[in-house]
């Protein structure tokens, strides 16, 4: 049975850069809220960047965001990722 990840912080940010030798990731223009002077609104892309531990192996994760008032479901992704042990963490982007 492969174990529950725990979910260690969720970044939000403009969009992350890669370093191609290192596999380090950037947060590029990170934010906390996305200001609209209208709603209903279309934010701009960005990217939703996970840090997942205790994970192992192949898993799913999946991006749900929701409506705080209503609960509805307004976007959800899925994505597979990949623990590559059982003591790293895990760091996985939504675009």
């Amino acid at each position: 049975m492969i174990p529950t990840p725990i979910a260690l912080g969720l970044i939000l940010c403009d969009y992350v850069i890669v370093e191609k030798e290192t596999e380090n990731l950037s947060f590029i223009g990170s934010f906390n809220t996305i200001p609209s002077a209208d709603f209903p609104f279309i934010p701009l892309p960005f990217c939703a960047i996970a840090i997942l531990t205790g994970g192992q192996g192949e898993a799913a994760a999946t991006l749900t965001v929701t409506e705080l008032d209503s609960d509805e479901e307004v976007y959800s992704l899925h994505q597979a990722v990949n623990f590559p042990g059982a003591l790293q963490n895990c760091a996985f982007s939504f675009v």
